[in-house]
């Protein structure tokens, strides 16, 4: 093994053990309340390495009864707790090229929802080497929510009051100060960064998180990062991702050494397709939701929908339908919407806990959380296999939001959400298995008006604003280009205009922009 892949290795393992304390930490707060975090984190350390060190779960029950502070747990409970510690998957090292000659700037990571990414990785990497030394350690989250509650779960473990060594900063507001050295943004605050200082200077590390994503602005983040490594040969940039898919594509963009940790699945899954094609993928899936509670063993239901529109739809037509087959089933059905992840810390415990006696629990879920969803008990799992994504109709000149199909990659990820407590998952497909379909899905920058992103390369000196991690057709940056010139945003020549320059730090459509500036800012 190359000392990269030994080095990286030995990391993984800290951050896995890290990773297995937290998701123990996080139990013993929903399921057991406690006295504080602090309490609950030092708890955490003893049953992880009580864990670690039992061959079997019974050993593990003996060794933990002999504590008085666990000897309330239910058997239950101690059987969830071993099996996150013993949670088996694959591990594999890749190193790849390196970037213009510095080893180590650019880490591309593939690895799991609940592997430590978001909340450990900045922490391990605060505590070991000199980073927060020679700056800030940042990690971006694509929207404010997951930024707030991230900053919060690191501050607990981190031992701080959130604004101090672990802080925040969404659009509007900034809670970080001066001893700050871990901080949460939004992509588009770090954007809006780069346009104030080209080179980050404040920052020793970038992470940037969930990646697969692939929206307008995390892309283009990528692309100034590309340019920034360059001119900055000791800063270190991670770059993860859930999707293996969209890994490969941004490692090969920025041939960048590779770490992939892919799990697999620890149980047997089925596949299930229907028949034909459904007129109603709604209705389809909530056919088959109560199909499955009345005809099927034990076992929670995962179902994905489009969006928080579906959700709240099918929330309120399985209510109704559970009505009247009340007389016709032995258990109730515990209905449960999620609107977005992460999960709000009041729902963690009805979205991740065992339902109460007497009901199978059924999650509504957008299809924006397939890849953040990790519920041990779900053995079902519905896929409606379709989603919403915005289009940029070119004729018209604005963007349409259309239901299209999933691609192959999320249906791979779906499956594997049913495979994690027990064998025998089954995974139902809302669509023939003949079914036509994208081995990945569209990124924003291949189906959104470029204007935005050709608008902030510009004014940061980009030239080659072709060099974007997918290949586009030349006339979509070339039509781009026009409707910037034709608003002022660009020169003769294609540099960005003392107005492009502002209309850039708003973050929004160049149209917007405009329209803002002349409203407001006309006589300057």
């Amino acid at each position: 093994m190359a000392p990269i892949a030994e080095t990286a290795a030995k990391n993984l393992k800290k951050l896995r053990y890290l990773s297995v304390v937290s998701k123990v930490c996080i139990e013993l707060e929903s399921q057991l309340g406690g006295g504080g975090y602090i309490d609950n984190k030092t708890l955490s350390l003893y049953i992880a390495d009580i864990g670690m060190k039992s061959n079997n779960v019974n050993e593990f029950k003996l060794k933990l009864k002999e504590n008085p502070d666990v000897i309330h747990m239910p058997d239950f409970f101690l059987d969830q707790l071993f099996s996150f510690i013993h949670y088996k998957d694959g591990e594999e090292f890749i190193e790849t090229s390196n970037l213009v000659g510095h080893k180590d700037e650019v880490r591309r990571g593939n690895e799991e929802v609940g592997f430590g990414k978001t909340t450990q990785l900045t922490q391990y990497l605060a505590e070991a080497g000199d980073y927060t030394t020679r700056g800030k350690i940042v990690c971006t989250q694509p929207r404010r929510v997951e930024t707030l509650a991230a900053a919060e779960r690191v501050a607990k473990e981190f031992g701080s009051t959130l604004g101090e060594k672990v802080g925040y900063t969404v659009k509007f507001y900034d809670c970080t100060g001066s001893d700050t050295i871990i901080q949460y943004m939004t992509h588009g605050v770090l954007l809006r960064e780069f346009l104030g200082d080209e080179n980050l200077s404040q920052y020793s590390v970038i992470i940037v998180d969930d990646a697969h994503g692939r929206t307008l602005v995390s892309d283009t983040i990528c692309c100034l990062l590309k340019q920034l490594i360059l001119r900055r040969p000791g800063l270190q940039c991670i770059i993860t991702s859930q999707i293996r898919e969209e890994a490969d594509i941004l490692a090969k963009y920025f041939l960048a050494n590779v770490f992939r940790h892919e799990p697999t699945v620890p149980f047997r899954v089925l596949d299930e397709y229907a028949l034909e094609p459904v007129s109603d993928y709604l209705d389809s899936s909530l056919t088959k939701v109560l199909q499955i509670h009345l005809t099927k063993p034990e076992g929670d239901i995962l179902v994905f929908l489009t969006d928080q529109e579906d959700v709240n739809r099918a929330f309120k037509s399985l209510h109704e339908r559970m009505r009247g087959l009340r007389n016709h089933t032995l258990l109730e059905l515990l209905i449960v919407p999620v609107y977005d992840v992460p999960v709000p810390s009041e729902m963690q415990t009805m979205v991740y806990g065992r339902p109460p006696t007497g009901f199978r629990k059924v999650i509504l879920a957008p299809s924006t959380a397939e890849a953040s969803l990790a519920i041990e008990n779900v053995l079902y799992i519905v896929d409606s296999g379709v989603q919403k994504q915005f289009r940029y109709d070119e004729a018209e000149g604005i963007d349409s939001l259309i239901i299209v199909r999933t691609s192959v990659a999320s249906e791979n990820v779906r499956r594997k959400l049913a495979g994690r407590s027990r064998h025998d998952g089954i995974c139902y497909r809302m669509y023939p298995f003949s079914e036509v379909m994208l081995a990945r899905s569209l990124p924003e920058i291949t189906r959104m008006n470029l204007g935005f992103a050709t608008l902030v390369m510009k004014v940061m000196g980009i030239k080659d604003v072709y060099n974007i991690p997918d290949p586009l057709f030349p006339h979509a940056i070339e039509l781009a280009m026009k409707e910037l010139a034709d608003v002022q945003a660009l020169d003769e020549q294609g540099n960005a205009t003392k107005i492009g320059k502002k209309m850039a730090e708003l973050l929004l459509d160049h149209p917007s922009s405009k329209t803002f500036f002349t409203n407001f800012f006309a006589d300057e």
